[in-house]
């Protein structure tokens, strides 16, 4: 039997026996695990869901306020909507120059339009920009320059023929039927917003052929209106079809599916 030696240097030091357990080197280390991609999912899409929140409780507040203060011009929006004689009565108690009640509802069109395109880009993925006010700023940045832009090329036109009546006429149908077309985006928007995604395309292609429905009515409210020049001037209609009504709508769809237009 062979002795071990002794450490004489520090007694107090224990001795570890040959048995010990040692941690293999090759263990395995702890990792933390990588986020799921419905966590990831849930982080995502977080702004944008408390971004749709406050955009829908603004536009609501906005509609309460506007009903509560407005009720009058709303009911005969509606009623100007539906009835044609009783919206040129409207309009020749206007006068030239819009009376602040329908602006405030125009605006509101504006607001609902935009909250409609920035749900529908938002759905299937056409982002122009990655934070959500932006996006929605560029939705409303093009329905509120497509607007205005024919707004624009109407006052023109009457000031460069004799048909300015008509034409003023013409352009309160327009707000006429975007503010009745703006509260009626309103319970959509707010089930688009936070209802399944399967349900929300089916209420988006709703809205759309809503959409169609009130621009097919009011190009015919149109025609009325101009039918006394309709016949005499068939190429000048088809000229401000062209550019009026379908050039912007065409422009607009390029601008929201990012075709590097920005």
């Amino acid at each position: 039997e062979v002795e071990k030696p002794v450490n004489s240097t520090n007694p107090f030091e224990k001795e570890t026996s040959g048995n010990s357990i040692v941690k293999p080197s090759n263990a395995p280390k702890e990792t933390i695990k990588p986020a799921t991609h419905r966590s990831l999912e849930k982080v995502q899409s977080a702004p944008s869901s408390r971004f749709k929140f406050w955009i829908m409780t603004i536009s609501l507040v906005l509609l309460t306020l506007l009903f509560v203060l407005y009720n009058s011009f709303v009911s005969k929006a509606y009623r100007g909507f539906l009835n044609e004689n009783f919206l040129k009565m409207i309009h020749r108690n206007e006068g030239h120059i819009v009376s602040l009640p329908y602006l405030l509802l125009y605006l509101l069109y504006f607001i609902s339009a935009a909250t409609f395109i920035y749900l529908l880009t938002d759905h299937f993925g056409w982002n122009i920009y990655k934070d959500p006010l932006w996006q929605f700023l560029a939705c409303l940045a093009g329905v509120a320059l497509v607007f205005l832009a024919k707004h624009l090329v109407l006052l023109l036109i009457s000031l460069i023929f004799p048909i300015s009546k008509q034409i003023r006429q013409y352009s309160f149908t327009i707000v006429i039927f975007n503010i009745i077309l703006g509260i009626s985006l309103l319970p959509f928007n707010l089930f688009i917003a936070f209802t399944a995604s399967n349900l929300a395309q089916v209420l988006i292609y709703m809205v759309l052929g809503l959409t169609l429905v009130f621009y097919v009515y009011r190009s015919f409210r149109g025609l009325l209106i101009a039918s006394s020049y309709l016949s005499a001037h068939k190429f000048h209609f088809f000229m401000y079809l062209c550019t009026v009504e379908i050039a912007p709508v065409l422009l607009l769809t390029a601008l929201l599916r990012g075709n590097g237009v920005f």
